[in-house]
């Protein structure tokens, strides 16, 4: 399995993607269903020429990251939520990676970015003041 992951990480890495849902295709049907399967098709529904946001999202949440102790599960599916659109979604989703891992500055910087993306700028603001951030300081460059 571990091999089959690396092959199909260096496919999507070279933006192959056909090549990889033709492998995921032919493990499923050798009847492999392994986590990491679901969240490499998941990441090729994304990612391939033709996304489809909402098939990632249901492949996503057939992985173990829906009840996952890792934050960065959580930040990987709140991200698939907000690419279907499901912005309400991915901010819980958000907030709990951060509940799982308040000291870890990614997973800072995925709610705030998660927030300037989708303009919540009240909700910007307090989270930037809750990590210590001045907001003033990080958007100087805006004047520019």
């Amino acid at each position: 399995p571990a091999v089959i992951e690396r092959l199909a990480r260096l496919l999507s890495r070279r933006e192959r993607y056909a090549e990889v849902g033709h492998l995921l295709q032919r493990l499923r049907h050798q009847g492999m269903t392994l986590n990491y399967l679901d969240r490499l098709e998941a990441n090729v529904a994304l990612h391939r020429p033709n996304p489809d946001p909402q098939l990632a999202l249901r492949l996503a949440e057939k992985s173990n990251a829906v009840d996952s102790k890792d934050y960065k599960d959580h930040i990987w599916l709140a991200t698939m939520q907000w690419a279907a659109g499901q912005n309400a979604d991915a901010e819980v989703r958000f907030q709990h990676a951060l509940k799982l891992a308040p000291d870890v500055p990614q997973a800072w910087v995925a709610y705030v970015g998660h927030l300037a993306r989708t303009g919540a700028k009240e909700k910007l603001a307090k989270a930037l003041a809750d990590a210590g951030i001045q907001e003033t300081s990080l958007f100087a460059f805006e004047s520019h």
